[in-house]
């Protein structure tokens, strides 16, 4: 009886364990994820992140977080998490400018879940709970420039800041 041996390997060429001698893939392809190098090193920008707790609460599947560039595009996020105290952590590569935390209880009853962004040596750069509002939250991060009050019209306008906060205060 003759019988064929068929090599089997990685058949992804981006992958670092590309096998070119292969004629059948393995499942053995180490691919970066992306935005990461081979090492798990930011291909460009700066790495951060982001823990979503549920704090001890069962009921989360209605909430739901995202990190977006100045831009508003998603860069990172979480939704749809099964009921039952989760968590979830997500490691991320951003560019260097500002960025915006969001974080949203879509039911509204309020919750003891949180979101934290730490930098890459575990410092927290920004972190939401919903506990004061029931629906939704923002914070800026990242290389933001001067916050304030851009708004000249109201109590607490801050002529030096670059990006507004959201702290404007009308009487």
């Amino acid at each position: 009886k003759n019988e064929t041996t068929v090599p089997k390997g990685c058949m992804d060429p981006m992958s670092l364990s590309y096998d070119p001698s292969a004629l059948e893939d393995d499942g053995s392809c180490d691919v970066p994820a992306e935005g990461f190098d081979c090492d798990g090193n930011c291909l460009s920008g700066t790495e951060f992140t982001a823990t979503f707790d549920g704090g001890g609460e069962y009921w989360t599947s209605d909430h739901s977080w995202s990190v977006s560039d100045a831009a508003g595009n998603v860069l990172a996020s979480g939704t749809d998490y099964p009921n039952g105290y989760g968590t979830d952590v997500v490691t991320f590569c951003a560019p260097d400018e500002c960025l915006t935390l969001s974080f949203s209880d879509s039911y509204g009853d309020g919750t003891t879940s949180f979101v934290t962004v730490t930098d890459a040596n575990g410092d927290a750069v920004a972190s939401l709970d919903l506990s004061t509002n029931s629906f939704a939250e923002t914070a800026l991060f990242g290389n933001c420039g001067v916050l304030g009050c851009t708004d000249e019209a109201a109590c607490n306008y801050d002529a030096d800041a670059e990006v507004d906060d959201g702290s404007c205060e009308f009487e």
